[in-house]
């Protein structure tokens, strides 16, 4: 899969013409934003965020995907643990995304936490993505066990050449 990203204030579409069934749902659902006659022609500005996400739910192929950007994210200090990335101490973290390790190039995300306080900031989106860039950097394949690093990854288009 190669998604190509449309990005916009609110919003970014990502979408993959190679498995695109032009059923054209998105298209009939919200033509100012999906407009095959316009370059680029996906204009993700051109509506509001939720209306476009409940288009692209519709898309029966899976050649379009979103992610919303959070006006509330929290910016956090993600320390690096023996195995998990986490927030305040290692022992008793506020949260965490754990990994084990399967092999020389393999980790598994197996759980993630966060605390109530911390819940609703993308704080435990930043934690995936701390392992996703440490998986990256030292060239390791992710099994995200855990459900919500699962839906992380569905939700990433890029994070997707790390499954394994």
């Amino acid at each position: 899969m190669s998604y190509k990203k449309y990005e916009g204030q609110k919003i970014t579409v990502y979408f993959d013409k190679e498995i695109c069934q032009h059923a054209a749902e998105c298209v009939k659902g919200l033509p100012e934003v999906f407009n095959v006659k316009a370059r680029p022609w996906i204009s993700p500005d051109q509506a509001d965020e939720k209306k476009i996400a409940e288009v692209i739910h519709r898309c029966p192929s899976g050649a379009l995907k979103y992610q919303l950007k959070s006006e509330g994210d929290t910016k956090i200090e993600i320390k690096q643990g023996s195995q998990s990335f986490y927030i305040g101490n290692e022992e008793n973290s506020e949260a965490e995304v754990h990994f084990v390790r399967a092999g020389k190039n393999r980790i598994i995300l197996d759980h993630t936490h966060v605390a109530e306080h911390l819940r609703g900031k993308n704080v435990g989106q930043q934690l995936v993505k701390a392992a996703v860039d440490y998986a990256k950097k030292e060239k390791l394949l992710v099994v995200p066990l855990c459900p919500f690093a699962k839906a992380e990854f569905d939700k990433h288009p890029e994070y997707q050449e790390l499954l394994g």
